[in-house]
């Protein structure tokens, strides 16, 4: 046996700590205040911190922003009636916050203003009924500030006035809200400043009444409902002026003053008082420098108070973190705020109280040993017996002291008390201890195979006291042994006959009629000691009845005999009574986690049970269970099997993983407040912007408005529901009306909702929140969005595009009428001037087909008669006569064959137009091949040609197009050249062009012929030199053929003189 004795002060109050490592932004704390939407805002040394609950937002003071916080140093926070924040600091005077735009606007001193703050190092504030502030400052007195006209009035020491202002340190306010008195406290004393008169009325004679001279700061001054006034100050302790009514009736008899009293029990426990502060239930806390958290207590009979103090020990998990105690204030949820010098936050919850939570301490043995409790039983005098994985564990607790003792296996999975106060300790592999509380003797029993009245198995996992002193011992796999302290043996329950019978036993249990239920892994039965029987219980459902097949692990029965049966899985079974029946009609009820270890009814009958995830109670109005979360001030939630309920004073215990949760169902108080739900944050394509910006509030009905641009409408909205007490149970719906079928639950880690992509339009933004295990939805906030479209989806734009687009049509219609008016009369001269054109065009070709009939018709003509000559007198002429005919004859049949060349190339052009193909050609063959082809026909004529050609010359050209435009020019030289003349080709290159020159001595042109052929579009025919017939197609198709190659003709003639023809014609 193992045993710890050590002495702790009872610690009911558990204290939660919020400090710099969960943002805040100091851990110094000088204020705190609670606006009208919820918001908490925390006064520190480095700037003013905002709080929802989750996060803190920092204001500090920014350098060259005149919008930001004037000082870090921030003392004091207000809130008027327009719901602007006023804020004292230590060197930068008075500060206006704008929350919606988050702007700061700064009141100082100003030495060529009188009507300025008297002083920056301002200490105290408070305001009056109109809204007007009241200010102290360190060193220059009191201020009143006039919000109206912005100018500030001041209040000095005075010695010359007997009714000045007693000392210009001021370090306390306290407005009285009859519009009666403002409390000044000084560094000298208490003043008391009669409105109406304008007189400040010393009242230390009163106080200090024992001569302390040396230290009568006043820190805080405070006027209870009953109209005590409290007075704490820096070394004289706290002061009660008794039903204060008015200074003229005041007297030393009507003012208490409390001091520590080292050794006394109940004395206050420091001197140094810095925060008073009054709940919503009435009761007064005092913040004390040193001495941490005191509450007054008044004997309702007596009227004595005494102090009931909270201090840091380390050795205690939840007690206060930190002694030096600067402000106190309770929210509107009743969660006591303590500011604390060097430690943060220490938040108190109302529900804390509602249940006590044993565990394990790692800095103290005088603590549970180890948190995961198994098995629970409470004694006579307030003694509580609790198993663990690491022993058991006595708990005295009237005197706070845990004393632990080891077993033949720490390993404790049930614990129950005889008749004779023995107590007997089930384990998990080493039998069955029993346990003399008188001597601390165990003795232990184990299983021995030799032994048939030995236990069944050392795993022991259920026990029982049945009413005629025998011990039911529940195993695991060995099933029920019984153990008869009579005959110290034991015997095992014959349960041979019973099919399918299930030896793993969770559960023992004595009905109200003696019976014993035996719950197992798979089956429940029902044990009748009378007759030593035993049977199978089943459910009984319609006609049908089946065996209770679901795991079981507990059962207990109500004052109607009813039996209710928690399950692994499936929540909890009520078996209705039903006498002498092994069948029983059931109801299944459903629980927010269904695996349901601890089954324990409260002394109002209600039924309390434990899940593996929370603690929930039958609510039989509405058949349904309600859990219990850390809202209501339940801080375990994983349970295990065991539970206990104390008769003799209603206590209920249910063990967990987390530790001993013990609560007393008719002490438990659960206030809901209204939630105050709030955007924290609104983010626009994920990035925050500043909500004033965006939202308008409607002082009418408070009602909120945020517009959105069409470019705005992707946005994320974090929500608060502003109530501190346990923020983390709260639940939040929300749900966009206009957008949203159903409400969607929020992530209760980002408690945000997200949209992308909004359409325009009017919505409704609606929030729910529930708070711990409500089970309805307490609160619904509506916050109306609007996102506002493009313009281009505005019905005034749309009507401006539809009369827009009718003009346009309208002018389009007008332009396009006249168009075509304009087009039609183009169009007429056009076809007026086409069909001069085409008159010409067909009298130039009429013309032409005439030449061509008139020049074809004589060779013809001359062939004719020629060859029919040639063919009459062939036998009688002779040889130099019919080589003369033939040559006759061969010469019309080229003119012929040269007419039809000319006449196919020109229908070519007029059908298909000019379309050079180019290739690399040998010029100086080229000419020299026409030449020799030509040369035959000349000296028919008599007519002396020759060339004069540059050796090599290649051009890159179409060779057709060039073959052709030689052979005109040397057909037309010959053509209109006489007998006995002269032609002449020659061919250079120059400059990257070809020169092809042809020249002659014939007939020559005038200049009209020649401007007709080089500027005209008609073809200009006439006769050779010996009337040789020709089309004027020649030259024509020499001048297309030139332009097509991008070349230049050029003609230089006279009558009777002879020609020159010049073509030049790019080389590539």
């Amino acid at each position: 046996m193992f045993l710890s004795v050590t002495y702790s002060e009872p610690h009911k109050y558990q204290f939660e700590k919020i400090s710099v490592e969960h943002g805040l932004s100091q851990s110094i704390i000088l204020n705190i205040f609670q606006d009208s939407k919820g918001f908490l805002w925390i006064s520190t040394q480095e700037g003013l911190n905002k709080y929802d609950g989750y996060k803190f937002i920092h204001y500090k003071n920014e350098p060259g922003n005149n919008n930001s916080l004037s000082d870090n140093y921030v003392r004091t926070v207000l809130e008027d009636t327009d719901y602007n924040l006023w804020i004292t600091t230590d060197e930068g005077g008075l500060n206006k916050f704008d929350p919606e735009n988050e702007t700061f606007t700064r009141f100082t001193h100003d030495e060529k203003n009188p009507n300025s703050i008297v002083d920056n190092n301002t200490t105290a504030m408070v305001s009056d009924n109109s809204g007007n502030l009241w200010i102290g400052t360190n060193y220059n007195g009191l201020d009143y500030f006039d919000k109206r006209t912005e100018k500030f009035f001041h209040y000095r020491k005075d010695k010359t006035k007997n009714n000045a202002l007693l000392d210009n340190h001021i370090t306390a306010l306290y407005y009285d809200v009859d519009d009666k008195y403002l409390w000044v406290g000084t560094y000298g004393g208490l003043n008391i400043l009669e409105l109406s008169t304008g007189k400040f009325i010393d009242l230390n004679k009163f106080l200090f009444t024992k001569g302390i001279t040396e230290n009568r700061w006043i820190r805080k001054i405070h006027r209870d409902r009953n109209s005590n006034i409290w007075i704490a100050t820096d070394a004289a302790g706290l002061f009660k002026i008794n039903n204060f009514s008015s200074h003229e009736n005041l007297s030393p008899k009507n003012i208490t003053q409390f001091t520590h009293k080292p050794g006394i029990n109940g004395s206050i426990s420091g001197n140094s008082i810095n925060a008073i502060c009054e709940t919503s239930s009435g009761e007064i806390f005092i913040g004390v420098w040193g001495g941490g958290l005191n509450k007054v207590i008044e004997n309702k009979t007596t009227g004595q108070i005494t102090f009931q103090a909270w201090l840091n020990n380390p050795e205690e998990q939840g007690s206060l973190t930190e002694n030096d105690i600067n402000f106190l204030m309770e929210d509107n949820a009743g969660v006591l705020w303590i500011g604390t010098y060097g430690d943060g936050l220490n938040k108190l919850s109302p529900h804390s109280l509602n249940f006590v939570h044993y565990k394990n301490n790692p800095f103290t043995k005088n603590s549970m040993p180890d948190n995961h409790v198994t098995a629970v039983l409470e004694d006579e005098n307030d003694v509580v017996w609790i198993g663990t994985w690491k022993g058991l564990t006595k708990l005295d607790k009237k005197k706070n002291i845990f004393t632990h003792y080891k077993l033949s296996d720490d390993r404790i999975t049930s614990i129950i008390k005889d008749r004779t106060g023995n107590l007997w300790i089930g384990t998990l592999n080493k039998g069955l201890n029993r346990f003399d509380k008188n001597t601390g003797a165990f003795v232990t029993f184990v299983s021995d195979p030799q032994n048939r009245q030995s236990i069944s198995s050392n795993r022991i996992l259920s026990l029982l006291e049945a009413r005629n002193g025998k011990i039911w011992i529940g195993t695991y796999y060995s099933g029920v042994t019984i153990y008869d302290p009579a005959e110290n043996s034991f015997t095992k329950l014959d349960t041979d006959s019973l099919e399918n019978f299930d030896n793993r036993i969770n559960k023992l249990y004595e009905d109200n009629e003696g019976n014993i239920w035996i719950i197992t892994y798979r089956g429940i039965y029902k044990h009748y000691p009378v007759e030593n029987f035993t049977r199978n219980i089943k459910l009984k459902n319609g006609k049908s009845e089946n065996s209770f097949s679901t795991g079981a692990l507990n059962i207990i029965q109500d004052k109607q005999n009813n039996f209710w049966i928690g399950t692994f899985g499936d929540g909890v079974y009520k078996l209705n009574y039903s006498p002498g029946a092994n069948s029983y009609p059931f109801t299944q009820y459903s629980l927010a986690n269904n695996y349901v270890y601890g089954l324990q009814f409260d002394a109002a009958d209600n039924l309390w049970v434990s899940t593996r995830n929370g603690l929930a109670k039958f609510n039989s109005a509405k058949a349904t269970f309600d859990s219990f979360t850390n809202y209501e001030g339940v801080e375990f939630q994983e349970f295990l099997e065991g539970s206990f309920y104390n008769k003799q004073n209603g206590n209920l215990y249910f063990c967990s993983m987390q530790g001993l949760l013990e609560f007393n169902p008719a002490n438990i108080k659960v206030h809901y407040s209204q939630p105050q739900i709030e955007i924290t944050q609104l983010k626009i394509f994920n990035k925050p912007v500043k909500l004033g910006l965006l939202r308008k509030i409607n002082t009418a009905d408070n009602s909120e408005n945020i517009t959105l641009g069409y470019n705005q409408n992707s946005i994320s909205i974090e929500l608060s529901a502003l109530n501190f007490t346990a923020p983390q149970s709260i639940n939040y719906e929300y749900k966009l009306e206009g957008f949203d079928e159903t409400y969607i639950p929020a992530d209760i880690e980002t408690r945000t909702a997200t949209y992308t992509n909004l359409p325009s339009g009017e919505y409704i933004f609606k929030i729910k929140a529930r708070l711990g295990a409500h089970q309805q939805w307490d609160y619904e906030k509506h916050i109306y969005i609007t996102v506002v479209p493009p313009f281009w989806e505005t019905a005034w734009f749309r009507i401006l595009s539809i009369i827009l687009f009718l003009f346009i049509l309208y002018i389009i219609y007008s332009i396009r009428t006249i168009s075509i008016r304009n087009r039609n009369e183009e169009l007429q001269k056009e076809v007026k001037l086409r069909t001069k054109e085409l008159e010409e065009l067909n009298s130039a070709k009429d013309k032409f087909f005439s030449i061509i009939a008139h020049d074809l018709k004589g060779p013809f003509s001359y062939l004719l008669s020629n060859s029919e000559f040639l063919a009459k007198e062939i036998n009688t002429i002779g040889k130099e006569d019919a080589g003369f005919l033939s040559a006759n004859i061969n010469l019309a049949t080229r003119n012929i064959y040269n007419l039809l060349e000319n006449l196919l190339q020109w229908s070519k052009f007029q059908m298909m137009g000019i379309k050079p193909e180019p290739e690399k050609i040998d010029l100086t063959q080229l000419i020299t091949n026409n030449y020799e082809l030509f040369k035959p026909h000349a000296e028919q004529k008599k007519i002396s040609i020759t060339k004069n050609i540059q050796p090599g010359i290649t051009i890159f050209s179409d060779e057709n197009i060039i073959n052709t435009i030689l052979r005109n020019l040397l057909m037309n030289a010959i053509k209109f050249t006489r007998e006995e003349g002269s032609i002449q080709i020659t061919s250079e290159k120059n400059n990257g062009n070809i020169i092809i020159r042809v020249s002659d001595t014939g007939i020559g042109m005038s200049r009209t012929q020649i401007d007709e052929i080089l500027f005209g579009d008609s073809v200009v025919s006439s006769q050779g030199t010996k009337n040789e017939k020709g089309t004027g197609l020649g030259l024509y198709l020499i001048k297309e053929f030139i332009e097509a190659l991008n070349g230049q003709l050029k003609i230089e003639s006279a009558k009777n003189k002879g020609t020159i023809v010049t073509c030049i014609i790019p080389a590539e």
